[in-house]
């Protein structure tokens, strides 16, 4: 009979999602009241299927959920936050069903199964089978919410059928992945996309996309077999500009300016040193900053043609009165007595300023006249203007636009993020001290390493190493953690869950620089090797005297 476990600080929302399930579909329940209770539970028992209710008093709820993912059970998300932020969270949280509060128990009951048989925890006909007979009186209807289905790009989460009522067996629910869709319909079809201003004609693009760089295997180690493969390394370009900012030969990337280009910008150093083209640059620049190893800063903004893209394009200030072009800018001055209005030259004599209008000389600023600042005179008419018209000449089109619709597009600088100089610098040694170590203890390694576990989900993993020799055979599963105030118990569970969905004999944490005091007990607990160091020449020194292998 498959096996529930709702974690939830809400000890009588718990008890009555434990006896809903209990009663209506005759399923096992565990209730754990914290999210590190939950935790342990996942560590100490196999359950099949997870609940877990945001939010919990002793630990974010989403974290729960990333570490409760890696033990490979299902898990069903409760909370209170919109559906769209919530399915935002799916892919690193790692639900495969959200519920807004208020929900259904009936929904709650049925998407339940859904789960279940999707991952062959019961069947089909077991699961209908666990439901007891209906009662011949009914319950009182629980509070119908807005039960939310997932986004269309995810068809297998779709929101269960309407629960049917208790006097008939439900029938069994559609899956969505087993059903074609049904044919489109020529009357539904999409209108054609409506054709685009000259305006809005296609601009270069504000930021390129990420590109994740091309996979490396490192030298030394094995090619992985069945359910183990090589997880994507550094590319050797970004390794040769890593070492270079570690050496402190570059503390900051700067753009420069090229408005010839099509990008508007380079940053021709930085594309020199990898041989790349200034797309692929600012691709490697951009993935590297999403991972924290660099900082993005504001540096500047370009502005550029609608119409075609250039980004050489001219301002042109015109009189708002006759619109001619060649317009003066000068310093304008009011006189007080006479209410004249002139270009500050008009007013200057060989006694200081006096007044072009009335013939008086002009004593002090703010007493008799004041300074009306920068303006624009025009030639043709003599208009003077502090806010003429304002518009884009683009040099490579020749249109014309006004300046509130030039396109914009802003521009970084980077520089070395110093908090990740002790994961860099390991990341870039490449492990391959550790690699050979184990390899000297006759181990077939995998580094970096995917590995997919009972689950059926995959783990990724510093270094996987299996031994045949002997009897029995035996795997290990390494990571490293990095945090300057200690490794957190956090990492300890995650190791452990890796290790016990894959079935890893050993389970290998090195802790930089060090362990927490409160990361210990669970290490001891889970039978997780914790080796703290401060880099990874230390830590494999360490390995013979802490590590029976």
């Amino acid at each position: 009979m498959p096996r529930i476990l709702v974690i939830s600080s809400d000890v009588e929302l718990a008890e009555q999602i434990a006896s809903t399930i209990t009663s209506e579909a005759g399923f096992t329940t565990t209730n754990a009241s914290s999210g590190l209770d939950g935790v342990r539970m996942l560590g100490d028992s196999q359950f099949d299927l997870v609940i877990i209710d945001d939010p919990l008093d002793d630990v974010d709820s989403w974290d729960i959920c990333r570490q409760a993912h890696a033990f490979g059970s299902p898990i069903i998300s409760l909370s209170t936050i919109p559906p769209v932020e919530a399915w935002q969270l799916a892919d690193k949280a790692g639900f495969d069903f959200y519920f807004k509060k208020p929900f259904s128990y009936d929904a709650l009951i049925a998407r339940t199964k859904v789960l279940l048989r999707r991952y062959g925890i019961v069947s089909k006909e077991a699961a209908e089978a666990a439901a007891p007979p209906s009662p011949a009186i009914e319950k009182e209807p629980p509070v119908q919410p807005q039960e939310v289905a997932p986004p269309p790009a995810q068809p297998q989460e779709e929101a269960p059928p309407p629960a049917q009522p208790k006097e008939a067996a439900p029938p069994p629910p559609v899956q969505p992945r087993e059903v074609a869709p049904p044919p489109v319909q020529p009357k539904e079809a999409a209108p054609p996309p409506p054709v685009q201003p000259q305006e809005e004609e296609a601009p270069p693009p504000a930021q390129p996309r990420e590109v994740a760089p091309p996979p490396v295997q490192p030298a030394g180690v094995e090619e992985p077999t069945g359910g183990v493969r090589a997880a994507e390394t550094i590319d050797p370009r970004v390794l040769k500009l890593l070492e270079k900012m570690l050496d402190g030969d570059y503390t900051q990337i700067i753009p420069v300016v090229n408005l010839d280009s099509k990008n508007g910008f380079s940053y021709p150093d930085i594309s020199g040193l990898l041989g790349t083209d200034d797309n692929t640059t600012i691709e490697i620049l951009e993935s590297l900053a999403s991972q924290d190893v660099l900082i993005k800063e504001f540096y500047d903004i370009l502005y550029y043609c609608p119409k075609c893209g250039s980004f050489k394009i001219h301002l042109s200030v015109r009189c708002p009165v006759c619109n001619y072009q060649r317009l003066r800018r000068c310093n304008v001055l009011e006189h007080f007595n006479c209410g004249n209005i002139a270009p500050e030259e008009d007013y200057t004599s060989d006694k200081g300023y006096t007044c072009p209008k009335c013939k008086k000389d002009l004593k002090a600023v703010g007493l008799d006249y004041r300074n009306l600042g920068l303006h624009y005179k025009c030639p043709n008419c003599g208009e003077l203007s502090s806010s003429p018209h304002e518009d884009y000449h683009c040099l490579k089109c020749q249109d014309h636009f006004a300046k509130q619709d030039a396109k914009e597009l802003t521009i970084y600088s980077y520089k070395f993020n110093e908090a990740q100089r002790l994961k860099i610098e390991t990341e870039v040694k490449r492990k391959l001290g550790l690699i050979d170590y184990f390899k000297q203890f006759g181990y077939k390694v995998t580094s970096p390493a995917k590995v997919t576990g009972k689950s059926g989900r995959e783990h990724e993993l510093a270094i996987y190493g299996t031994k045949n020799e002997g009897a029995p055979a035996t795997s290990l599963a390494l990571d490293i953690a990095y945090d300057e105030r200690g490794v957190s118990e956090t990492e300890v569970l995650k190791l452990h869950a890796k290790a016990f969905d894959i079935n890893a004999d050993k389970a290998i944490l090195i802790a930089m620089p060090e362990i927490s005091k409160d990361a210990l007990p669970f290490a001891s607990q889970y039978n997780v090797i914790v080796i703290p160091a401060r880099d990874l020449e230390e830590a494999t020194e360490k390995l013979p005297g802490e590590l029976k292998l």
